[in-house]
């Protein structure tokens, strides 16, 4: 196996700030298992758990994911832009991988996103190597197939709107464990909004039909949702970006207060989940 040594320190990246560390202890080789083939990773040039995100772009797994998946492909505008492409996004997806470990777990998806984040290091470990193309297209194929799972799990998660609410509901109830939302002090209308992005994302709108009551309360909770996410976007217009500001939690100090409008529509989004949660179905 070709040893590259990584640059290690700070990688500004499309907005999105990546750094590593090796660790200083003497050199040491883990295995994984990845699609039947062993892979080795030297430690003492990469420690990939330590790979970590600074400043964020995306606040869900599935945004980063499906974004991946559209640069990566050959007429993307980021390739056009970023010669370097396949380098950057392998790099951001190890970083990646690390921040979203919660929604990975929550997920059960810990075992293939282990497998990604492995094969995201062969593709730039390997870039000047004769099977280079062969480490890209396994690192696509598994791309591939972690999106196809995710869509079939979002499909499948729920079977009822009363297993949608029973879970929703304790999201909305219980203190919000998300990196993006440690990075501004657990700010209260961050954590709003952030709720209520999960609310729109985990919606079933399998189990709509037009008319019927499942699409009256998907109507009701986009309602209360989009005011949330609003709010939030006022309290950050100010600071430019065309709404990019919302999500710039190093500029939380200089958000403005979440305002009473926020606070009760997400109160009664609160209050709307909770009774379907405990309405019989």
């Amino acid at each position: 196996m070709k040893k590259v040594n990584i640059a290690f320190g700070s990688l500004l990246i499309g907005g999105i700030l990546l750094s590593g560390c090796a660790p200083d202890e003497s050199e040491v080789k883990t295995q994984a298992t990845v699609e039947n083939e062993v892979v080795e990773v030297d430690e003492d040039h990469v420690d990939l758990k330590s790979w970590n995100i600074e400043v964020s772009e995306y606040s869900s797994l599935e945004k980063f994911m499906t974004d991946l998946s559209e640069n990566w492909k050959e007429d993307s505008e980021y390739r056009k832009s970023y010669p370097l492409a396949e380098s950057i996004l392998s790099e951001s997806t190890i970083s990646y991988i690390n921040y979203f470990e919660d929604e990975i777990a929550e997920k059960g998806l810990n075992k293939d996103f282990d497998e990604l984040q492995l094969l995201a290091y062969e593709v730039v470990q390997n870039q000047e190597e004769n099977d280079y193309e062969e480490h890209v297209k396994r690192f696509e194929e598994k791309i591939k197939e972690i999106l196809t799972k995710m869509d079939r799990d979002d499909a499948k998660r729920y079977g009822s709107i009363g297993e949608w609410a029973t879970a929703l509901n304790d999201i909305l109830s219980k203190p919000l464990n998300d990196p993006k939302l440690k990075e501004t002090n657990n700010d209260e209308g961050f954590e709003y909004y952030l709720k209520a992005q999960r609310v729109m994302e985990r919606f079933p709108v399998q189990l709509m039909d037009e008319g019927s009551e499942v699409e009256k309360i998907h109507s009701k909770v986009f309602s209360l949702s989009s005011q949330i996410i609003h709010g939030q976007f006022v309290r950050t217009a100010h600071l430019g970006g065309e709404g990019q500001a919302k999500e710039a939690t190093e500029l939380s100090d200089k958000w403005k207060p979440t305002d009473e409008e926020m606070r009760n529509a997400f109160k009664e989004l609160k209050q709307v989940v909770n009774d379907l949660a405990n309405k019989p179905h």
